[in-house]
């Protein structure tokens, strides 16, 4: 009798043991879990802000380089402005060359650089 009294309570301390344990356990399960889930959404917010970082990033720079291109395109024009005036004032000369010889022209040679231009 004294042993199934001592197996009696040992077999009680072992469940009420179990049944600590048991609560503990899924009081840990649940807090992992918990911050599994505070993880799981801030990593995605995070891969969210990198893509929306990313195409801001990707605006600017498409910007950037128009920018410079329209940038390049005035400088070039710039730069080639006297040129541009230069060649603008040499067709003139040109013209007004042309004109002068013209004037100066025979009625027969004009005929001939119709003839030859037709």
């Amino acid at each position: 009798r004294p042993r199934l009294d001592a197996l009696v309570r040992f077999t009680k301390t072992l469940e009420s043991d179990g049944k600590q344990r048991e609560a503990q356990l899924s009081s840990e399960f649940r807090d992992a879990k918990m911050r599994l889930e505070r993880a799981a959404r801030r990593a995605e917010m995070q891969r969210r802000l990198s893509m929306q970082v990313d195409a801001e990033v990707g605006e600017g720079r498409a910007f950037r380089d128009k920018q410079m291109a329209e940038l390049n395109q005035l400088v070039h024009l710039a730069a080639s402005r006297p040129q541009r005036q230069r060649d603008a004032k040499q067709q003139g000369l040109l013209e007004n060359q042309a004109r002068r010889e013209l004037s100066r022209a025979q009625p027969s040679h004009l005929a001939a650089l119709d003839r030859a231009l037709a």
